[in-house]
This record gives structure tokens, sequence and C-alpha cells, in this order.
């Protein structure tokens, strides 16, 4: 189905309604307690909702949604009463120009002329720059001839001069006839070229005759291109120009061996902007043809169920896709015509615009009282595709109004992955929330907030039979004597030691966010061990850094633990890209370990807490508060028969227990290009608390050791909504 191309630029320029804050007042309350009674405390409320949205007009004052509506309403209805608007020209009404126009002048005033700042360029057979409506001031229409094309003249019909009126042309005075083009405010860039005639029976083009015109084309899009007129470039380029034969007919494979230089140019890749391509769909419907030679030859007429090979390209051509677009004619009774192409296999990439009885500039013979009258300037009524798609163009160089407040993220690079700490708290907090993000031509499209935050993966099975597999079997002990990691190879010198760790002794421990770093430990007596840790300049590690003081005195039941931990590019192992900007901590953490033993069973216990500053840069994070953590561990362990051992222990991974983070975040933008931002407020914590039950069998052999485990996971990821796990594990380890 093809759309109507009113509902369409009911969207797009939808995208001129620029939303900004309006502050609003606010109550408190407050209540009583029994005397004597233990006040309770108070229960959390939820961020405070954003300040009513409003829409600053050109006057700056602040309208609500529903009185700019009214008030474009009644503009609107000004530009369908005035004549000089949208009379003699059916097809601004459809298109809802009257609408754009209103909020136009609603957004920058009533001297503001649609599509002012634009320039559009045509690829087509030239333009009469003299002609009434196009001379007037202010106006730049510049013109070059492409491949020795020379100026129309004499009795030959200017094309170009009818499709650009179209676009961009001003109802001239002196021609009463005349009407307005859709973007009459912008300016013309006409590149000309020699086109032919379709005469006679419908003949596609061969993929010979494609491969001919290859390195012209491409050398015609690369001038027009690269085209500049000081600061200004082609910003949309009209062709209602093409070759015939349907997109059906040529695979991407014939497009690419034939006509590749010229897509490649079309592809414009490493373009920061690129210029957006229009195409008329072509008028083959109906044109006499013969079975034989064409495939979509019904009744000896063409079935045109799809558009030209040029037009259609983005169907076959994904580097083309965003930036091409075809375009089919309607009539007044808002049906595609009878000569029209169907957009077809290229109905992704088409639309649907007025193409039948279109008014327009002329420039060529005349007949009047039976004689014919060469070189006249007037007005004359059209039809074809021709005239369809520099409605679009037209239309598109009205939307953008204005340019955002200069060049923003890359949208495809922005996204938050916080640390398994942070659970789905993040994700939660902006679920439901909007960011606006502007394409390349101002246009404004929202998007899910939450959908840009990741929530945390519960463990994967890999990290399971890591920690399980470790060199030492985790039996006795907590495995945090020491400065706290597993060190790998090491080098003694005295009471020093320098070593390599490949990850921290435990999971549930502020450590586990460093791993494979560079150890340095000082332990010069009694239980007593200072250590050094970084990961700056390990390969694929996030740069960390960071220093514990342990005490456990030989024979001690309990030992304590204090340390600090530096992450430069990451929150708790969590990081931000794009428009989250980039984040950094410091985390300071305090624990206890403690062990005894009981009825042959060795009791133990661990638990960290701790304070992370964290620090948020260069993105819509304004700052993030202090926020708390917390893990433990309780285990017990017993010797069997063998040499054996098995071992039970609950334990809690790493978790934010509170904390926020306040955004601004964008939400539209203003009359003068100025983005607007809203705060929000998201909650750090995660909905869950995940606990781990493990069970892990060692059994020595004669070679290695068997290993045999389970582990039941509730609330994985620490998410609420997450069902509980079981994960089993078996191993055999052999150290040779």
């Amino acid at each position: 189905m093809i759309p109507n191309l009113a509902f369409v630029y009911a969207i797009l320029l939808s995208g001129l309604l620029a939303l900004s804050g309006c502050g609003g007042g606010g109550g408190g309350g407050g209540g009583a307690a029994t005397p004597g009674a233990e006040p309770e405390p108070p229960a959390p409320q939820p961020p405070p909702p954003p300040p009513p949205p409003c829409i600053r007009t050109h006057e700056d004052g602040c309208l609500s949604g529903t009185d700019f509506q009214t008030k474009a309403s009644g503009l609107a209805q000004e530009y369908r009463d005035n004549e000089v608007s949208l009379d003699n020209q059916w097809g601004l009404e459809t298109i809802n120009a009257d609408w754009a126009y209103a909020n136009v002048e609603l957004l920058k005033g009533a001297d503001a002329k649609p599509g002012a700042g634009v320039t559009i360029g045509f690829i087509d057979t030239g333009i009469d720059k003299d002609h009434p409506q196009f001379d007037i001031a202010g106006k730049m229409v510049f013109e070059e001839f492409l491949n020795n094309t020379p100026d129309e003249t004499g009795d030959e019909v200017s094309h170009g001069t009818a499709v650009a009126s179209v676009a961009a042309g001003v109802r001239a005075e002196s021609l009463t006839s005349s009407a307005n083009g859709v973007a009459w405010g912008a300016d013309i860039a006409m590149f000309a070229i020699r086109t032919g005639s379709s005469s006679g029976n419908y003949m596609p083009i061969s993929l010979a005759q494609l491969g001919n015109a290859d390195s012209r084309w491409a050398g015609q899009f690369t001038t027009i291109l690269n085209w500049r007129n000081g600061q200004r470039k082609v910003d949309f380029l009209n062709l209602s120009v093409g070759f015939l034969g349907l997109i059906d007919s040529y695979s991407e494979q014939d497009l690419r061996d034939n006509f590749g230089t010229a897509i490649a140019a079309m592809a414009q890749a490493g373009a920061g902007e690129k210029t957006v391509l229009i195409w008329g769909a072509g008028n083959d419907h109906g044109n006499p043809c013969e079975p034989a030679v064409v495939a979509q030859c019904e009744n000896d007429k063409v079935n045109a169920v799809s558009v030209w090979v040029l037009a259609g390209l983005a169907a076959r051509i994904p580097e083309l896709r965003g930036h091409s677009l075809a375009v089919a004619a309607v009539g007044e009774d808002g049906k595609i015509t009878g000569f029209s192409n169907r957009c077809g296999l290229a109905a992704a990439y088409c639309l649907a615009a007025p193409g039948e009885e279109i008014t327009l500039a002329y420039f060529g013979p005349r007949t009047v009282n039976g004689q014919v009258i060469n070189g006249q300037r007037g007005t004359g009524v059209a039809r074809g595709t021709s005239f369809a798609a520099p409605m679009v163009t037209g239309g598109l160089a009205v939307v953008p109004g204005t340019q955002v407040d200069g060049p923003g993220m890359d949208l495809h690079t922005t996204g938050m992955r916080p640390g398994t700490v942070f659970g789905d708290g993040l994700q939660r907090s902006l679920a439901g929330r909007e960011i606006v993000a502007f394409d390349q031509l101002g246009a404004p499209f929202w998007f899910d907030l939450g959908r840009f935050a990741t929530a945390a993966a519960s463990p994967s099975t890999t990290t399971w039979l890591r920690d399980f597999m470790a060199p030492a079997s985790p039996a006795y002990g907590t495995g945090f004597a020491g400065n706290g990691f597993r060190t790998g190879r090491s080098a003694a010198f005295g009471q020093w030691r320098l070593g390599f760790s490949a990850r921290p002794a435990a999971r549930a421990s502020h450590l586990a966010l460093a791993a494979q770093t560079l150890n340095l430990t000082f332990a010069p007596r009694n239980g007593l061990s200072v250590a050094a840790f970084t990961a700056e300049g390990v390969f694929g590690q996030t740069p960390t850094s960071g220093a514990t003081l342990s005490w456990r005195p030989t024979g001690f039941p309990l030992g304590l633990r204090a340390g600090w931990l530096g992450e430069r590019k990451t929150l708790l192992g969590g990081a931000a890209k794009g428009a989250f900007g980039s984040l950094a901590a410091g985390t300071a953490f305090v624990g206890i370990e403690a062990e005894t033993i009981l009825g042959g069973w060795r009791l133990g216990a661990n638990a960290e807490s701790g304070t992370v500053s964290p620090s948020a840069r260069g993105g819509v994070i304004d700052a993030i508060s202090s926020l708390a953590t917390s893990t433990f561990t309780l285990h017990a362990s017993r010797p069997l028969a063998n040499a054996g051992i098995v071992r039970v222990s609950i334990s809690q991974p790493l978790r934010v227990e509170h904390g926020q983070a306040s955004l601004t975040v964008p939400g539209g933008r203003t009359k003068a290009g100025d983005v607007v931002r809203s705060p929000v407020s998201a909650r750090l914590a995660p909905s869950g608390r995940q606990i781990d039950v493990a069970v892990h069998w060692y059994q020595p052999l004669a070679i290695g050791e068997l290993r045999l485990g389970a582990v039941a996971t509730h609330q994985p990821g620490h998410q609420a909504t997450a069902g509980p796990e079981l994960t089993l594990l078996s191993g055999w380890r052999w150290t040779f």
C-alpha cells in the first residue's frame, strides 16, 4: 500500500513543534503521629514528574500543546482562505502545506519564508532563471550545464523550469494563474543535462546501456555533491529523470556490475550529512509494450508494478537506504493515477504525492488562436511523476525549519551498560522516558530512553565454571587472606611480593571489579598485609587501580579489611558511551571475615560494605549521588573419606543498595534550534537481590581431582522478575 503523502507530511512536519520547560508550582502536605508512638519512616517517593511541556513561539511565549494547535489551526485556515498562498495548486492543501506554513510562522515569525536557508538541487533540462516565478530579490537561482548541455531556447519546452517551480517557485504578481512552490523560500541549484523522450513501445534499458551510462552519471553526481556556493551545498536533489525499466528486472549484482561507479557516488560514503535524493517513480503504466520483450507486459500494455530502475535503487542497494526516495503520483481523488508507476518492490523507499493537473512555470511554445508562439514565459498545467517528486522535495525542504544547536552524539553509539551490581535499576527508572534525536535534516525522532540502558545479565555458566575450576580447592578459609587476589606468577623479595593475578580470590568482593592486575604486597608481621594493584595498560582490561589493608593474626578467628578502588572509565564495572558521556568512580570499602570449627565443619563468613563516589562527564548524566554497596558469603566445609571435601555456601554478589542519578534529557527544540532538555531522576538500586546457594564436592584421584557442583540462583542479576536458575558443574583438574 502506498502511503498518502498528506499523512506522511503530517508526521514529518510535527517535528517543527519544539518542547521546552514551562515551570509549574507545587504544594506540600503533612501528617500527624500518635503521641508516644514511633513515627513510621517516610515511604520512598517516586521522582518528581518533569515540568509541563510547552512550545515556545516566535514571540517567546510558552504555549501548551493544545493552545499551539489552536493557533496553528487558525493560521492554517488563513492560508487556505488566502488566494495568494494556496490558490491555483490543489496539491498544496493535500500535503498539508497550510499546516506547515502555520508552524513555520508561529515558530519563526510572519516574515519567515518556508524553506529559507535550504538549497534544492535539480538534475534536469535546465531552468529559465528570468522566469517571473524565480526572478525575485533574495532568491539564489544557480545553473550549471553538465556534459556540454546547451541552454534551452527556442521551441524546447523547459522541463527543468516546470519541475523547479513546483518545488521552490514563487507566485508571480504578473502571472495571476501561477502558484507558489511548496518551499518557495528555498534556493535553487539547477544542473542541466540532455534528456530524451519516450515514444513508441516501452523498451527497458539493457545492462549494456546501463554500463555505458555509468561513468557519466557518476561524474554528474560527483560534481553536484561536491558543489559549494559559500557555505551552501545541495541539501536535497530532485531527479525527475531516469531510465525506462522497472527495478524488479534488475538484480543487485546486475546493478553493481554495470552501474557500480554511479552507485558509489550516490552512496556518499563518509559524508557527515548526505544529500537526500528524490526521484520520480516513472510514467510507464498503461504504455504500449511487446510481451515477448517486457516481462510486465499484459494485454500489450505495461503493468508498472514498480518504480523505474534508478528510482528503485534503494530497494536493491543497502547503502542508498535512508537518503534515496521514489515518488509516485496521485490525483485529486487521492488515488494513484493511471499513468504512474506503482511503488511495488520499492514500497519501503517510496511515497505518493499530487502529480496530476499540476500548475507549473512554463517556458516554450504556446498555441494562441491557432498560432504557435515560441519562448513565452507563463504558466501551464501538466501531469507526471516528474511533478509529484518536487512536491516531496519541497516538503522536505520545509520540514527542517531550523537546525538544532550544533552536532550531537551518534544515536548508534549511545548506550549505557551498567555493571552487574546495578541489576535492572537504571533500566527500570528510565523505561517510559523519552529522548529526542535529530536526523541530518533537523527532524526530531523520539525513543524510549530505557532502551539504551541494558539490564545486567546473570552470571554465565562460563563464570561459574571458571571459579569452580580455580587452582586451589576452596574448601577451607574465605580466600581473603593476604591481598585478596589469587596470585599467579610472582616473585618474593623478603617481606615484599610482586605478582600478577588473573582474578580476585572471591566473587563476593569489591575486588571482583579488578581482574588481571599487577600486585605489589608488603606483609611485615603478625597477619598485617598492605597491597597495591593496577590494571592500567593490561590488554583488554578497564583501567582500574587500588590498594588494600588487611589484618588477621595467625590463629585468630577474625580478620579485618579496608580498601580503595579507583575506576578511570567505568562505574562499578559499568560503562557509558555516546549521549551518556563517560563514567568514573572511587570506591572505599571495609570488610570482616570470620572462621571457626564446629562438629567437624569449618564455618566461615565474610562481608563487605562500600561507599562509591561516582563522576559523569560529557553526556546527559549531570550527577550521580554517593552509592552504597554490599556483598557477603556464608560457607561451611567438611572433610570426607578418601580426602574428599564437601562445601556449602550462601552468598550475595556485590549489589548497589541505594543511590540515584540526575539526568538532563533532550526532549525537543525551540524555534531557534536550541535543544530543550528536561530533568530526569533515576534510582540505581536494583529491584531484586541475587542469592546463590552452592554445593561443591571435591575428590582427589590418583591423577588429578574430580569436582562436582550445583548452584541455585534466586533473582539472578538482582532482578525481582527473573526466574530462578540452576547450574550444574563438573570437571576434572590435573596439574602437570
